[in-house]
């Protein structure tokens, strides 16, 4: 069976989305990348990195995406 996985930003969620709910937590379903701890890994650095360039209250905005 082919599976896909998206690959894309946004805040509080990694590069890698995660769709599927298992064994209590989100996966790809694609046991290849679930089960890669450094692929993990990096994927929360990422995802903390890309996250904090959100900004709450700043600019005069609710939500402010510091782009430099």
């Amino acid at each position: 069976m082919r599976k896909t996985l998206k690959i894309s930003l946004d805040f509080l969620a990694g590069p890698l989305w995660k769709g599927e709910l298992i064994d209590g937590g989100t996966r790809t379903g694609i046991p290849a990348i679930d089960n890669d701890a450094a692929l993990q890994t990096l994927d929360g650095q990422i995802c903390e990195l890309y996250s904090s360039y959100y900004e709450f209250d700043s600019h005069d905005q609710a939500c402010w995406f510091n782009e430099e």
